[in-house]
């Protein structure tokens, strides 16, 4: 276990350790989480966004409803980002004479165009989530994300996150290379390098992971009914 895994896990112990009564179950639910969360960041991450558990001091059942979601400023940041790229790299494989820019701006867009509708429908998938607080719904939603992820882990799907950063990285080395001088080819091993470690994290993950995750989950549930039955 990393030692940034080890923070996340830290993190959500002391958030349920001093969640009010009301948010036990909340604070629980999201703790659980962490274990199935892909990357170590992102875990830790998960954890730091739980502690908003502890500005909520309810004594009785944490029944209340939850208002309707709207995208965050992560997402917001994010889609405008690739709004952008897309934009001005289309202008630009528009508007050029010259072929090597045309084709690299026309790779950055499409790999653009890629990121920014993956990270579209992932916002409404998880638009659709339980209160976190709901374990059990949280854990079956929990399920069929990944099993969703396995899906797509054993089409040929699989690949079109790493093809969308060959396409930006292969673009912007079209573009380095004819507009720098001199120092092309550090800027060009700078991007290369960045595509190599994105591409990297991306395939850290496989089939047999998830399952083993889907299983971990399958159990967390059936130990949460035996509970209620108790």
């Amino acid at each position: 276990m990393t030692l940034i895994r080890k923070w996340a896990l830290k993190v959500s112990s002391a958030v349920v350790r001093y969640a009010s009564p009301g948010c036990k179950e909340w604070a629980e639910g999201l703790a659980r989480e962490v274990d199935f969360i892909e990357g170590d960041w992102a875990a830790l991450s998960w954890a730091i966004g739980s502690t908003r558990v502890l500005l909520d001091r309810r004594q009785g059942s944490a029944g209340a409803k939850v208002p309707f979601k709207i995208p965050g400023a992560g997402e917001w940041i994010f889609w405008l980002m690739c709004f952008s790229q897309l934009f001005s790299n289309c202008c630009v494989a528009i508007r050029s004479t010259y072929e090597p820019e045309r084709i690299g701006s026309a790779l950055i867009a499409s790999g653009w165009l890629y990121w920014g509708a993956s990270s579209v429908l992932a916002w409404f998938q998880e638009r659709r989530s339980p209160p976190r607080y709901e374990v059990e719904a949280t854990l079956l939603f929990s399920r069929a994300k990944l099993e969703r992820r396995l899906k797509r882990f054993r089409s040929v799907r699989r690949w079109f996150p790493v093809l969308a950063t060959i396409a930006i990285c292969s673009g912007l080395v079209l573009n380095i290379e004819g507009a720098f001088a001199g120092l092309h080819h550090v800027f060009s091993g700078v991007v290369i390098a960045g595509g190599l470690f994105a591409i990297r994290l991306e395939c850290l993950d496989s089939p047999s992971k998830i399952e083993h995750r889907i299983s971990l989950i399958n159990r967390l549930i059936a130990q949460k009914r035996a509970e209620v039955n108790d």
